[in-house]
């Protein structure tokens, strides 16, 4: 058998057999891998290198992968954190002839998504696609080729010392980078398709010597960098289009073993490769040019996966999928070093190294507005004296929105930090230096996420994991802290009082937005609530920005309602998607106004609107999920009636009346 020929179909279902001892179940994948010539070495080096490949075998010898170096994948994009798999099935490849062998390799990983590639360069035009194919592709990611914008024309016969043409240079290098990206962004405008851009990768050595001027345009690093900035604010431009750090990316593995620039020329922009210097002309040199493998151990596929697991975690942290709402953590040996009630000594020792490292995540986690509290068997005041000695000049406990330091059981503790922040344990992730701490909480709660990755693995895991990031940081995020201490304060007062009583009490207004598009300033806010929100969810959809996009094109807005009380100022806590220019196709709201009766107004708003607009009728679409049992009756307590399964209709002018303790400040 001649190992560097083709394969076909069968081949291909052979070798995944015999190595991965399964079926590849993609029969594009199969198609894709035989148009393109694939050779059984080729194939076979790839299984080689697999992830799936390795587990099978560290299963076979009895071992834990996991115990061994953190796997290359795993490192930059940690899956502690991840409950689902991932559910992408199409995705689009549009660049130079850098991504061609990459669907191959894509798929080799990930059998269950298919890629496409279409080659683009210098502003070329994209085939058209119709509007059911875009509906297919999950994201897209996209490659402008360096040697578009950068011309060897325009710098190589540059001084060093003539500043304003390298000045010249760059301003025509921006002009070609916005053409360039209006050419390739050509299904994101048409059909607003997720798309990841990936910027430029910068040189290892300025080519001009060391020892030169680090920031100024003839150095071609800065240069290149002063680009990958003018594409990043390009970018905010375009809806639904964010750029993919592959400069950043391939600096975490090694540029040394991927990019060209240390034998090819500073604009080629490839990865390091033997074909480029087997050309025609080359092979009758009177010495060889080198053998590029042994030289420079290039590592080529790596790097092909580490860009799609890049757009592939972006895209989960898009969705808000499997999304840490609260970290809660323990005291000792957690975010200090060592037992409160063995301290003899409060000092540095207790904090350098790793605790600060944790703290710090914390801090991060705060500051991107997911909340994060503290469970500890400890003294409260001895606990809190160490804090104040050890911490509170660089970060108040009071950041932390709850905090239950006593002697009581971790998990009744955890049952009333989740029931005065209204979250569900799904949501919520708990990270304690203790294994027997850790299953107890398991046991009591199966659906909440505990840190059982070593302590080394902590920071990377809080601050990496998609599942702890989200595309934007609203208004309402930033101030989640002091909205739920707020909410418990007045929950506190709301027990002395009868609840007729309370809610007259509260002052409560609402502002009523209506949302048009993705470019209104309270959008990030919207998707975020439809993203995020279970518990009070009318079908538990989950949107990506380009079905919202066609949601719009089609008519559709956004009725969004902000709250506040004398306690609080919650920002926007409603959100109903109105549909077909009378229904209600979804309803979500925070719980941060449970039991305010703002669910009511919502409904009421809603139905103002759809009856302004000479509706005779209003439709509501629920849809009972295992999370949502909160809404079930919202329509029925607002004068709906069911027509058939999932479908509720009302008739106009015909309702329950708005909640009198609430007030509408204005319709914006």
């Amino acid at each position: 058998m001649d190992i560097d020929a083709p394969l076909n179909e069968d081949d291909i279902d052979v070798l995944f057999n015999v190595i991965l001892r399964r079926s590849v179940n993609n029969d594009y994948f199969k198609k894709d891998l035989v148009d393109r010539g694939t050779t059984w070495r080729q194939l076979i080096i790839g299984l080689r290198d697999s992830e799936e490949l390795a587990i099978h075998i560290a299963n076979e010898r009895g071992y834990c992968l996991a115990a061994a170096t953190i796997n290359d994948y795993q490192y930059r994009i940690p899956n502690n954190l991840s409950a689902s798999p991932a559910n992408v099935r199409k995705v689009i490849l549009v660049g130079s002839c850098l991504l061609d062998d990459w669907p191959s390799e894509i798929m080799i990983h990930d059998p269950n998504v298919n890629v496409e590639k279409i080659t683009f360069n210098n502003a070329s035009t994209l085939p058209d696609i119709d509007s059911a194919t875009a509906s297919q592709i999950n994201f897209q990611i996209l490659q402008i080729p360096l040697r578009s914008i950068l011309h060897e024309a325009d710098y190589f016969g540059i001084k060093y010392s003539e500043q304003n043409k390298y000045e010249d240079v760059f301003g025509r290098c921006c002009d070609r980078l916005a053409l360039n990206l209006a050419a390739i962004l050509k299904y994101n405008i048409q059909y607003g398709i997720t798309s990841f851009v990936m910027n430029f990768a910068n040189l290892q050595q300025n080519p001009m010597g060391r020892l030169h001027n680090r920031y100024s345009l003839n150095n071609m690093v800065y240069f290149i960098e002063k680009l990958n900035e003018r594409l990043y604010n390009c970018l905010n431009a375009y809806t639904n289009v964010y750029m993919i750090d592959w400069d950043q990316v391939i600096n975490t593995y090694g540029k040394r073993f991927f990019q060209d620039d240390s034998v090819m020329h500073a604009n080629h922009g490839s990865y390091l490769t033997g074909l480029v210097m087997d050309m025609d002309g080359d092979r009758n040199r009177l010495e060889p040019v080198g053998n590029i493998g042994a030289m420079y151990a290039p590592q080529g596929t790596k790097y092909i996966r580490a860009a799609y697991e890049e757009a592939a975690a972006s895209y989960r942290s898009l969705l808000q999928q499997d999304s840490i709402k609260m970290v809660i953590f323990d005291l000792d040996d957690t975010l200090w070093r060592g037992v409160a009630a063995d301290v003899d000594v409060i000092g540095p020792l207790m904090t350098e190294g790793w605790p600060l490292g944790i703290l710090e995540a914390a801090s991060y986690l705060w500051r991107r507005g997911i909340l994060i509290a503290i469970v500890s068997k400890n003294d409260e005041e001895v606990a809190t004296t160490i804090w104040s000695e050890l911490y509170e000049s660089r970060f108040s406990i009071e950041n932390f929105v709850v905090r239950k330091i006593n002697w009581a059981s971790k998990q009744d503790n955890i049952r009333d930090i989740l029931s005065m922040v209204n979250l569900l344990p799904r949501s919520v992730l708990f990270v304690d230096d203790n294994p027997i701490e850790r299953s107890a909480i398991k046991m009591a709660f199966p659906d909440m996420r505990v840190m059982d990755a070593p302590l080394a693995c902590w920071r990377r895991v809080l601050l990496w994991s998609a599942e702890t990031q989200q595309a934007a940081i609203t208004e309402e995020s930033i101030a989640r802290t002091d909205m739920i201490q707020a909410q418990i304060k007045r929950d506190e007062i709301s027990s002395s009082m009868d609840r007729h009583t309370f809610l007259n009490s509260l002052n409560l207004k609402i502002t009523v937005y209506r949302v048009c598009d993705s470019g209104d300033i309270r959008f990030s806010r919207c998707f975020e609530l439809l993203n995020k929100t279970n518990q009070f969810n009318t079908t538990g959809i989950r949107w990506t920005p380009a079905e919202i996009g066609r949601f719009f094109s089609n008519n559709g807005y956004i009725i969004a309602v902000d709250a506040a009380d004398k306690y609080v100022n919650y920002g926007i806590v409603g959100v109903l998607m109105i549909g077909d220019g009378n229904r209600i196709s979804q309803f979500v709201l925070s719980c941060r106004v449970f039991g305010m009766e703002v669910e009511h107004a919502c409904i009421m708003v809603a139905r103002r609107y759809i009856e302004n607009n000479k509706f005779d009728t209003v439709e509501a679409s629920l849809v009972e999920t295992s999370k949502n049992k909160l809404c079930l009756n919202i329509y029925r307590d607002t004068g709906f009636e069911m027509a058939n399964e999932g479908l509720w209709i009302a008739q106009s002018k015909v309702g329950t009346g708005f909640p009198k303790h609430i007030s509408i400040e204005s319709f914006a």
